[in-house]
This record gives C-alpha cells, sequence and structure tokens, in this order.
C-alpha cells in the first residue's frame, strides 16, 4: 500500500473505533436497559387478550417512573 493510505487509514481506524466505543457504552447504560425492558414488557402486553397484564405494567411504569 502506498505511504498516503496507511496515513489516512490511521486516524479514520482510531476515529472508527472511538464511536463503536461510545455506542457500546451507551448500549450498556442504565438508560438503555430501562428503555429495552419497557419495550419488550410493552410488544408481550401487546401481544396477549387480557387486560390484567396491561394493569400490572401500568403500574411497574408508575412505580418506577418515581
Amino acid at each position: 500500500m502506498s505511504s498516503f493510505l496507511l496515513g489516512f487509514l490511521g486516524p479514520v481506524k482510531s476515529i472508527l473505533l472511538g464511536l463503536l466505543k461510545s455506542y457500546i457504552v451507551k448500549l450498556a447504560s442504565k438508560e438503555f436497559a430501562h428503555w429495552a425492558f419497557f419495550q419488550i414488557a410493552d410488544a408481550i402486553v401487546q401481544s396477549t387478550e387480557t387486560k390484567e397484564d396491561d394493569k400490572w405494567l401500568e403500574k411497574i411504569k408508575e412505580t418506577v417512573e418515581k
């Protein structure tokens, strides 16, 4: 490879690794875990026909958001 190309790849690699690291940290954050839990719980509740689980999920949301 030419020295120009190798000189160009160093900073690009550094930038890409920095972005990847920041995305991983965001995915591992408490806020993401909270969001993911409620997305999954909401999908499960919507897939059922009973209203009892709707009440439970709403109560959990109220309790967590206090």
